[in-house]
């Protein structure tokens, strides 16, 4: 397929066709397409987009992540200051992040093992052999978010004023568990990050991408599908939340830089693209296989020995997944 060019230009050319459709879908008035930036925009980074700016993750995810930087500060450039998209990250997020690092110094302290198919946490342990090298890298990540301007939220969206729009609901956790299979504490985040984004646009949805106030960013597929689910969006609404490479796309769109050869998102390059989903889809069955069998050794039921030996082996498949898809 990466041989065949006409393949590869027909792709694209089905993939320009998305751009188009999908920028002009969340439009409230296509006709504006290529015109300046109209609304004030706050886009909440997930754990893993703050991890791939900061430099910690696939080189692929470091460079959308970059790109969409990128992107947003040449659409604040021609806007006024009270019409700008702002970058942003929940509390939540943030006690994730600590909760990396907390992790990262147990791993260093040989407390605990390190999960081989977590490429942000493999990158942090690296050349680290005390606690102080942990708490220096944690140090420069969030210093590193602040001069990219990306900042922390400090809003308590559980506050009572927010009530009215919370979406949070047992039955929503317990339907979603169930049908997809995880666990209820990763279906229960996401429907927060959801809540939170619908407590900032207070339930109005249906304005627009640029007036929507608020989207969650992430690549999380869990969170995108709950975003796209019948219980979270109605029909012309802004879903609350969307992928990085989307937002590139829609910013080229919004920036009128249109298409041909030099003038592309790298967001259009297919092969990558389907590099990047086959790779979260393998990685997800090899982070299903570790954590089977750590489970399995906290419970006594594999040996010591047995579990290394897995280690060793999911360690040496997301090697070659690396090599294979990533580079």
């Amino acid at each position: 397929m990466e041989g065949n060019e006409e393949f590869v230009d027909v792709i694209s050319q089905l993939k320009e066709g998305t751009i188009f459709f999908e920028g002009i879908r969340f439009c409230d008035n296509p006709s504006e397409i290529g015109s300046r930036w109209k609304g004030n925009m706050n886009l909440y980074f997930d754990t893993e987009i703050l991890f791939a700016v900061s430099g910690y993750n696939n080189s692929l995810l470091q460079d959308y992540s970059l790109e969409l930087l990128k992107s947003v500060k040449e659409i604040n450039r021609n806007c006024p200051k009270d019409k700008r998209i702002k970058i942003k990250f929940f509390e939540s997020t943030k006690k994730e992040i600590d909760y990396y690092f907390d992790s990262a110094i147990r791993i260093v302290k040989g407390q605990d093992v390190l999960d081989p198919t977590k490429e942000a946490m493999s990158q942090i342990v690296k050349g680290c052999l005390r606690k102080s090298d942990v708490e220096q890298k944690r140090s420069l990540l969030f210093q590193n978010l602040r001069e990219k301007g990306i900042e922390l939220d400090w809003e308590n969206y559980y506050d009572e004023k927010y009530a009215d729009y919370n979406i949070e609901q047992q039955e929503l956790e317990d339907k979603y568990t169930s049908l997809w299979g995880q666990s209820q504490n990763l279906i229960h985040d996401s429907i927060k990050q959801l809540s939170n984004i619908n407590k900032i646009r207070k339930a109005v949805n249906d304005r627009g991408l640029e007036n929507c106030i608020a989207i969650f960013v992430t690549g999380t597929s869990r969170t995108i599908k709950l975003s796209k689910a019948e219980e979270f969006i109605n029909e012309h609404e802004v879903p609350k939340a969307t992928t990085v490479d989307f937002l590139i796309n829609y910013l080229w769109l919004k920036s009128n830089k249109g298409f041909g050869v030099g003038s592309t998102p790298r967001t259009l390059d297919m092969i990558a693209q389907s590099r990047f989903i086959l790779k979260n889809m393998m990685i997800d069955q090899l982070s299903e296989q570790y954590l089977q069998a750590k489970g399995m050794y906290e419970n006594d039921e594999l040996s010591k020995e047995a579990f290394a030996q897995l280690n060793f082996d999911i360690r040496e498949k997301f090697s070659m997944l690396k090599m294979a898809i990533w580079e």
